[in-house]
Parts: structure tokens; C-alpha cells; sequence
């Protein structure tokens, strides 16, 4: 339902890194980008989900630019975007975000914990730690 699409409020990140993982999305995303979940290889890649929060009106969007590893540490950094003033809003709840296919780590095939930290416009707003097989 309605309610349960927009049960995420804050910006948030979540690593989609084995098919059990889609499960979790049920009326977050779309079906069409939950089939691409389905379809990707999860022995090569993962998946990042930056989701802007619960919005009271539509307009805003996240872009994911870029992915940067250091060591341990992913950070995924993002970007806002608000319509400008001269731009309309339309009047419904949204909660934007933007989906991606990330390149698994070279690990030598065992399983590593990562830091993950979600950077829109160059503030920190999410962090999370999960191990990738």
C-alpha cells in the first residue's frame, strides 16, 4: 500500500548483494528495477540503492555520480536536485531514488566486511556495514 512505500523517511542507503536481498524492497522500488535486481549477476556485481526519504510533494531526485573505494570504505556519493523556482512541483508523495550496478570488490573470492557511507551533496546522511560474499 501507500503507507508502507513511503515507510522510508530519511535518506538511507541499502546494499542489495544476493537475490534474498530484493525481498526487503517489496513496495519500495518499482517491479521493473526489482527485475533488474533479479537479473543481475550477483557473483560479479551488487546493487546500491540511495533513497532520498519520503517527500510531500514530487519534483526532488537523487543521482548516483560517483562510487569511490578506499580500502574498506565505499562511499556512495550522490546528488539532490530540486525543481528551481520557475519549475513545478506535483502535487503527490514521492520518494525518489536511484538505483545502481556496482563492480563487486576484488576479494579473491571470500567474504569482506565494507563500510558503506551514502554522500548527498557532500554530506554524510548514511552509514552502514555489510559483508560482501
Amino acid at each position: 500500500g501507500r503507507t508502507e512505500m513511503y515507510k522510508i523517511r530519511e535518506p538511507t542507503l541499502m546494499i542489495i548483494a544476493n537475490p534474498a536481498d530484493i525481498a526487503q524492497l517489496e513496495n519500495l522500488i518499482t517491479s521493473e528495477a526489482q527485475g533488474k535486481l533479479q537479473a543481475l549477476d550477483y557473483q560479479t556485481r551488487f546493487a546500491a540503492i540511495a533513497f532520498l526519504g519520503y517527500r510531500p510533494s514530487g519534483g526532488d531526485t537523487i543521482t548516483i555520480q560517483r562510487i569511490i573505494q578506499k580500502g574498506k570504505l565505499i562511499s556512495i556519493q550522490a546528488v539532490l536536485q530540486e525543481p528551481g523556482p520557475h519549475e513545478g512541483r506535483y502535487p503527490m508523495t514521492a520518494s525518489p531514488y536511484h538505483l545502481v550496478q556496482v563492480a563487486r570488490p576484488m576479494n579473491s573470492g571470500t567474504a569482506f566486511e565494507f563500510e558503506f557511507e551514502l554522500e548527498i551533496n557532500g554530506t554524510v546522511v548514511s552509514t552502514l556495514t555489510r559483508v560482501l560474499p
